[in-house]
């Protein structure tokens, strides 16, 4: 069993309920049925509405949002959610500080909460090229693209 591993510090089923950004994509998709497969009621933010029928047929709660940086448009179920998992694609790297702040608030504003929020960021990778048509993944590639210039400043 998983839940008998020495390293598995927090058994799933003390978890409710788990948010999944970008739960239609390769990574996300997986993470989101992941849960769901121990029992945890998921809800899967997504922008696509034509992808919404899948989470659906996977037992996942479909959220559509056409900007998940507007956190106001699901907050409900950031203040519902345990565990908050991003797997979205966010190559403007601002959703991050926007969901820590909205997580924030919806902990504050429910007093009756006994256990705080566990929020996962994956990883992603961003390549960059030469030119904006042209995305290269060599060694050649310069590192003062605007998108790269602008990551270090932040």
């Amino acid at each position: 069993s998983p839940h008998s591993h020495p390293f598995f510090y927090h058994p799933l089923s003390t978890m409710s309920t788990v948010l999944i950004i970008g739960a239609t994509g390769y990574i996300g998709n997986a993470v989101a049925r992941a849960f769901r497969r121990e029992g945890v009621k998921v809800y899967g933010l997504t922008r696509s509405a034509a992808k919404a029928g899948t989470l659906a047929g996977a037992e996942i709660i479909p959220l559509i949002v056409s900007d998940p940086l507007n956190t106001d448009s699901y907050k409900k179920e950031l203040a519902e959610a345990d565990v908050i998992v991003n797997c979205g694609a966010d190559y403007t790297f601002s959703i991050q500080d926007k969901l820590i702040a909205a997580i924030n608030a919806a902990t504050k504003s429910d007093k009756a909460a006994s256990t705080k929020k566990v929020y996962i960021e994956t990883s992603g990778c961003l390549c960059h090229g030469h030119n904006e048509k042209v995305v290269t993944e060599n060694e050649d590639s310069p590192t003062d693209s605007p998108i790269m210039l602008g990551r270090r400043e932040a």
